[in-house]
């Protein structure tokens, strides 16, 4: 990956492997800036005399790191110099070094390891201030099953965290939350319809194919504390719920009763059937599509829990 300025982004975590790929770019950029052409070689003077060593300075402070600048044209190759001595075999040149590591301090600050166990830092991370919240948009409508993603994560359970919030667990143990589901206000109740005559009864229609993710509502129940719990067609459950209630409506003007239909032959009702009619008063939860293994963005993660709470619904 080249060298982006602009990463890491303002408000976002802290990501070894970007900042390692950021490094790993700027070291390339100051790399590529070529040489300046030799200059011709000098006669060879008479060697001087040894001067006694000289105490060792401090090491000065760490420069802020430049901004790297343009490459210039390549020079033309000068003249091959005489043979010079042998010198002494000097330490390791920089290009050797590079980051191996970026970790935290314990503190919430970086620290850069490098290959030769030299370590930089700790660095502070500037954040930006975080933007105003959008709009929620209009929910879309549920798209077909997406092919499995690289790392194959995906959600496997939503629980209550014991506090009437949602917890998300991932298939691979990592859990998000717990989360507030805001509920939106109950509508006003309508007025009742006329109620009209009672048809005779109809044949049994014949029992419907499975859905493609074989999965469905098969059961609705009370957990003893009000809440709601939904069982899958596998034995999967999900909840405790709360449901939230709207305020009751008006009573509307009683109808006149019906006639009374001539009764219909009393028919058969298959478990299949059973089954197949239960599935029809719910979404299919496999719709909801899986988020990204390196989604960090609450908000995001907020309407995906949404989504697959209405899936969960029974319509």
């Amino acid at each position: 990956m080249s060298f982006n300025p602009s990463l890491p982004l303002n408000g976002s975590l802290i990501s070894a492997t970007e900042l390692r790929s950021q490094l790993t770019g700027l070291k390339s950029l100051i790399d590529a800036v070529p040489a300046g052409p030799p200059g011709p070689a000098g006669p060879q003077g008479l060697p001087g005399v040894a001067g006694p060593q000289g105490v060792a300075g401090p090491a000065g402070a760490q420069g802020i790191q430049g901004v790297p600048g343009a490459a210039g044209p390549a020079g033309a190759a000068g003249p091959k110099g005489d043979q010079g001595d042998k010198g002494d075999q000097g330490d390791a040149g920089a290009e050797g070094r590079h980051v191996t590591n970026v970790y935290d301090s314990g503190d919430g600050r970086a620290i850069i390891e490098m290959s030769d166990t030299t370590t930089y830092g700790p660095f502070t991370v500037a954040n930006g201030p975080p933007g105003a919240d959008g709009a929620p948009g209009p929910q879309g409508d549920a798209g077909a099953p997406g092919e499995p993603g690289a790392e194959g994560r995906h959600v496997t359970n939503v629980y209550d965290s014991g506090d009437g919030r949602a917890v998300v667990e991932m298939s691979d143990a990592t859990t998000y939350g717990p989360f507030t589901v805001a509920g939106g206000p109950a509508g006003p109740q309508g007025d009742p319809g006329p109620q009209g005559d009672v048809g005779p009864q109809g044949d049994a229609g014949p029992a419907g194919e499975p859905g493609p993710s074989g999965r469905h509502v098969t059961n609705v129940y009370d957990s003893g504390d009000g809440r709601a719990i939904i069982e899958m067609s596998d034995a999967t459950t999900y909840g405790p719920f709360t449901v939230a209630n709207g305020p009751p409506g008006a009573d509307g003007a009683q109808g006149p009763p019906g006639t009374d239909g001539a009764p219909g032959p009393m028919g058969e009702v298959s478990a299949q059937q059973l089954s197949d009619a239960i599935a029809g008063t719910a979404n299919n939860p496999a719709l909801v599509d899986a988020l990204d293994s390196g989604e960090t963005n609450i908000g995001t993660i907020v309407a995906k829990l949404n989504e697959l709470i209405n899936a969960l619904k029974r319509v």
